[in-house]
């Protein structure tokens, strides 16, 4: 029964999660066909780099990674030095954003660090979603992402 139910909380958050990219304002294509030719095989992760994660994601970028995956879940990465990181390495190579697959994640609260979760903890699992989708929005410094990974069961 547990795995039934874990199971239909799966498939719910997995349909908020589109619905959620997909009534973002100027929304692209969730899956550009057309593209998958070119999408990064090798993905640079920025989980426990702390402090160092901007200059890291930078030597990253400048070395040729052109995916890039985080999480909105600052108990082990740190969004905003991502944003920081890409940004400095795409504008010295003359890169449009357009040029990086950025990927993040939503996090439940199981997984979150209880005195930084970065949404409402009380609002209702679509509006969690959404607030992590948009403290991500700004942490990366982009007006959309490439990927929007689940980061574990919720609840």
């Amino acid at each position: 029964m547990r795995r039934h139910c874990n199971n239909l909380m799966t498939s719910r958050l997995i349909s908020l999660l589109i619905l959620v990219v997909a009534s973002c304002e100027g929304a692209k294509a969730l899956v550009d066909t057309a593209n998958l030719a070119a999408f990064p095989r090798i993905i640079y992760g920025t989980a426990w780099k702390e402090d160092r994660t901007a200059n890291l994601v930078y030597d990253a970028v400048m070395s040729g990674f052109r995916h890039i995956d985080t999480a909105c879940q600052p108990k082990h990465y740190n969004e905003q030095q991502v944003g920081e990181g890409w940004t400095r390495a795409a504008k010295e190579l003359g890169l449009a954003r357009d040029s990086l697959w950025v990927q993040t994640k939503y996090t439940s609260l199981d997984g979150q660090d209880p005195e930084r979760v970065p949404y409402d903890k009380d609002a209702s699992l679509e509006d969690r979603v959404r607030q992590s989708v948009a403290k991500s929005l700004e942490n990366l410094q982009t007006d959309y992402l490439d990927s929007l990974v689940m980061h574990g069961p919720e609840g």
